[in-house]
């Protein structure tokens, strides 16, 4: 068992999840990751995004129309895991079932103006690099960023949906911002380190970040309290289950990791199967959390203007579901290492538990 624990970890660092040679005593803002510079600005002309607390660039990301332009929605704010940057979002890759977020709101009936990423720990390169972060050092810039999109936008609430450590940064940050976290309606938490990450066991003390989401750490005792699902939004978790496909969460005999990204009192879906990152932007994923962000419309608004007349947006219909040879994850999703663990696929029924509305 011994080395199924190193197997895993060997594959996290492969694909750059900790920053190796960091430990503990290091782990304070300004002494995490190498300062890769910041990602880009693709947000509109109008739109001032926030400074990084931790390194004092502008944050990087996407999102905006004009400064209280007319929406139909709620902002939809996606919020990357770790070594990635806004960009995860927007892309387009093989196979086929890898779908493009961003374009795909858009081509729901979201404008500009409605959907929105930021790049917590500056530019790409990370999975090459080996560079990385940590939850505590980035809610600051998630904070900071919430309250831009809101002030820009004008809206009463958000959406979020967050892939990986986003998860768990996107919990943090709300549960230290309580005015915030009355604005969030619905949260789509995908492949979370709620309970603690295989990965980190064993090196908690070593690597940046293990402290917080190793299973069993103070930080996460603290981060789920007594209710992990306080009243207010809807919660919904996506993830693998199997212990197998996630590298992530691992079933390793001695420990069992699987089921650590659902939250007491969500809407858990497991898709038994399905890779890391295919769980955030697989075509499978994407059909079951548009129809939740799509739940909840607004009257059209603009700050200091009567409403325009507008119909209602198009709704989208999630996808047929796909076949088992969708489940299985791809190559671009599992790294090379790992005694077999992470190039193995299972053909399991799908687990879908009905969503029911908190608050």
């Amino acid at each position: 068992m011994h080395r199924v624990r190193i197997a895993a970890v060997t594959a996290a660092a492969a694909v750059g999840l900790l920053v190796p040679g960091v430990t503990h005593a290091d782990h304070v803002p300004g002494h995490g990751a190498p300062n890769q510079g910041p990602a880009p600005n693709e947000f509109a002309d109008d739109f001032e995004p926030p400074l990084d607390a931790e390194q004092g660039y502008p944050i990087g990301g996407f999102g905006g129309l004009d400064r209280g332009a007319p929406t139909e929605r709620l902002p939809v704010i996606l919020v990357h895991g770790n070594t990635e940057t806004h960009d995860f979002w927007q892309r387009s890759e093989s196979p086929p079932t890898i779908v493009n977020v961003r374009q795909r709101l858009l081509d729901a009936g979201y404008s500009e103006q409605d959907v929105w990423a930021l790049s917590y720990d500056g530019a790409a390169g990370c999975s090459t690099t080996g560079c990385g972060t940590a939850n505590d050092v980035n809610v600051p810039d998630l904070a900071a960023f919430l309250d831009a999109v809101l002030d820009y936008t004008g809206a009463p609430g958000f959406d979020i949906v967050a892939h990986s450590l986003g998860v768990t940064v996107t919990r943090k940050t709300l549960q230290q911002r309580p005015d915030l976290f009355a604005k969030a309606d619905d949260l789509v938490l995908i492949a979370g380190a709620n309970h603690g990450t295989s990965v980190c066991r064993g090196i908690e003390d070593t690597w940046w970040g293990c402290d917080e989401i190793a299973p069993g750490t103070a930080w996460l005792d603290e981060l789920n309290g007594d209710d992990e699902t306080p009243d207010g939004p809807t919660y919904t978790t996506i993830y693998d289950g199997s212990g197998v496909a996630d590298q992530f969460y691992v079933n390793g005999g001695a420990f069992d990791d699987s089921q650590s990204p659902r939250l007491e009192g969500a809407e858990n879906i497991q898709l038994p199967g399905t890779a890391h990152n295919t769980l955030a932007r697989g075509e499978e994923p994407f059909g079951i959390y548009l129809p939740i962000l799509q739940s909840d419309e607004l009257e059209p608004t603009r700050r200091g203007g009567p409403p325009p007349h507008a119909g209602p947006p198009p709704r989208v219909e999630p996808p047929p579901r796909a076949g088992p040879s969708d489940a299985t994850p791809s190559a671009a999703d599992l790294p090379t290492t790992g005694a077999g663990l992470t190039t193995a696929t299972i053909a399991l029924p799908l687990v879908a538990i009905r969503r029911r509305r908190r608050g």
